[in-house]
């Protein structure tokens, strides 16, 4: 299949995604209060640190690794780090569920925390199980099977949620994080029967791979870690100064370019498995011009796509939200503002990862990450939900200049 063909069913795939994220964050912003929305962005938030912590140090280096490795050699290596990930995932999960109901049961933990605490245990092992899927047939050059595996989840998703809104249910904003983690560990599972990939029980074959990625995941997983401190930052900081509702509406402005978020990754989970087989091949000039035609297109789309959205903001607040989220233009804008800024910062972050430069992300994300932090304090005292924004635009701002040098280094030594 063409590389056009490629990214244009990664772009639906995307889409549909983003389109079913967007209806839900929509669905929990009417259903609930705008507290029990903010504690939805704040569960989210873990759940996409932990798919971050999966990501650096499984499917982007086996991304990464996996094409120089052919016939038995490749399978056993992705059966390794299936197998040990499954096992990592289950027992922590196992973990976690068992001392929150003991925290509880003493009394430390509360309640409604604990119900939390099991939701995350459960959307998190799915999450995970399905990723790795995912990740492994973009690896194959196969986002016709991607699409499928998102496609059965979002059905899966949107029966779980309305069947949960038919029973009247309490705390829909958690039930909304089990129906994710149900959909995805049904889809995740059948996938992975249904695939090539064979449940690995010998642990010594789990401990050389997952010790192979290790090498340059360490890095990988404290820039992850950086990154989504830098990104997450504004919704801890307007809690503990304001309120989650603060952070519910700073989170409604993002969700109106939720998919301009999706899409990108879109590019990146298409994009860089190529990109690593080029530079199998010592291709270097084409992983420059690709990533800049990437860049490009991706800068139009968000320019076009934030326009359109201000156009019509008024409309989809009026018959899609409540009147408690009138005053959110501003807010859309600056988040448009650093969408643009993030997406150019990222593709530099794909071609990096390619070259296994992991250490000098990492590195240069704790200058940009100590700059949001630092500003947070400043502006979100000064100007609410759009100071901690702001920041985040700074910040990004910083990290894309210092990405793009490291860049500009790293293709010249090759």
């Amino acid at each position: 299949m063409s590389f056009r063909k490629d990214i244009a069913i990664s772009l639906i795939d995307q889409c549909l995604i983003s389109i079913v994220n967007f209806g839900i964050g929509i669905l929990l912003i009417k259903w609930t209060t705008k507290a029990d929305y903010g504690v939805y962005v704040f569960v989210y938030s873990v759940l996409m640190y932990l798919v971050g912590v999966q990501n650096a140090l499984v499917t982007t280096q086996m991304t990464v690794r996996a094409p120089s490795k052919e016939g038995a050699e490749f399978n056993n290596y992705v059966s390794s780090l299936a197998s040990g990930q499954f096992i990592v995932t289950l027992g922590a999960a196992i973990i976690a569920a068992l001392v929150a109901m003991l925290l509880s049961n003493i009394g430390i933990l509360k309640f409604d925390w604990l119900i939390v605490v099991l939701a995350i245990s459960v959307a998190s092992t799915g999450l995970i199980v399905k990723e790795f899927m995912r990740s492994y047939f973009f690896l194959c050059l196969k986002p016709r099977v991607v699409l499928t595996i998102d496609a059965v989840q979002v059905f899966l998703l949107i029966g779980f949620l309305f069947w949960a809104k038919a029973c009247q249910f309490q705390n829909l904003n958690i039930w909304a994080i089990l129906a994710l983690g149900c959909a995805s560990l049904i889809v995740g599972l059948v996938t992975f029967i249904l695939s090539p990939i064979r449940v690995t029980v010998g642990l010594n074959k789990i401990r050389l791979s997952l010790i192979e990625n290790w090498e340059h995941g360490k890095w990988a997983l404290g820039g992850m870690t950086v990154t989504w401190l830098q990104d997450q930052s504004y919704i801890y900081l307007l809690a503990l100064a304001s309120s989650t509702a603060s952070v519910a509406e700073a989170n409604a402005g993002k969700l109106f370019l939720s998919p301009i978020a999706l899409i990108n990754v879109s590019f990146g989970r298409t994009l860089m498995p190529r990109w690593a087989r080029m530079r199998s091949d010592n291709n270097i000039e084409g992983i420059s011009t690709t990533a800049r035609k990437a860049a490009y297109a991706m800068s139009a789309i968000i320019i076009l796509y934030v326009l359109l959205i201000l156009l019509c903001k008024d409309f989809i607040i009026e018959n899609f939200m409540t009147k408690e989220y009138h005053g959110i233009g501003v807010i859309i804008f600056l988040w448009g503002v650093w969408f643009l800024i993030q997406t150019n910062r990222a593709n530099s972050s794909w071609c990096l990862q390619v070259f296994s430069k992991f250490r000098q992300i990492m590195t240069t994300n704790m200058i940009s990450a100590v700059t949001v932090v630092s500003l947070s304090f400043i502006l979100i005292a000064h100007l609410g939900a759009e100071g901690s924004i702001l920041s985040l635009i700074i910040g990004e701002t910083v990290f894309a200049i210092l990405l793009r040098k490291v860049l500009r280094d790293a293709t010249s030594n090759h």
